[in-house]
């Protein structure tokens, strides 16, 4: 499942979906992070629930929007 997450995340940063994604740096943190710079919510709500992490009940997520301030 890991790498077909892993796969899925490179597949949406080449097709210019995702900016940027990966784990917490803090033990034993679960926690992951996915940049995207879509502005429709139904596309990204579309695009995490495609994830196979997701799909397959390994993980969760949760989106809130994010105001880019540099580039």
């Amino acid at each position: 499942m890991l790498r077909a997450h892993w796969d899925y995340l490179r597949e949406m940063h080449a097709a210019g979906r995702l900016v940027v994604a990966g784990p917490s740096w803090v033990e034993p943190d679960p926690f992951g992070i996915g940049v995207c710079p879509l502005e429709d919510r139904a596309e990204v709500e579309a695009m995490v629930a495609a994830d196979p992490a997701v799909t397959s009940g390994a993980m969760t997520a949760e989106i809130r929007p994010m105001r880019i301030v540099t580039r």
